[in-house]
């Protein structure tokens, strides 16, 4: 059984499930939709990583999306310095965009 099932199914499972991917949303999704769950009335949904097909998703996935390229350029000078031996910090700023979707029940 998938765990977003076994937590939808507690009769006191949270007002918000805040998904890791927007991948692990669309397991809460279904799931919902097989418990006879409403998004967002009954359960609110949130991701990350603004994917294309979350347009397809009724209602529209409230998500964050990272800028790709700078990840990518980021993770490849991170890793060049981590092979030259050199300090790297253990935190480090990536653009996002907010993308609002239906999925978030405003109570």
């Amino acid at each position: 059984m998938l765990p977003s099932r076994e937590i939808l199914r507690d009769p006191n499972h949270p007002e918000i499930l805040v998904c890791a991917t927007d991948r692990i949303a669309y397991g809460v999704y279904k799931a919902a939709r097989e418990l006879g769950l409403r998004i967002p009335e009954d359960i609110s949904v949130t991701g990350f990583g603004g994917y294309e097909t979350n347009e397809l998703l009724i209602p529209t996935l409230t998500t964050i999306r990272f800028d790709v390229e700078d990840q990518a350029v980021i993770c490849a000078e991170t890793v060049l310095k981590m092979a030259r031996g050199e300090p790297v910090s253990k935190k480090q700023l990536i653009g996002y965009d907010f993308i609002e979707g239906g999925s978030v029940c405003r109570r």
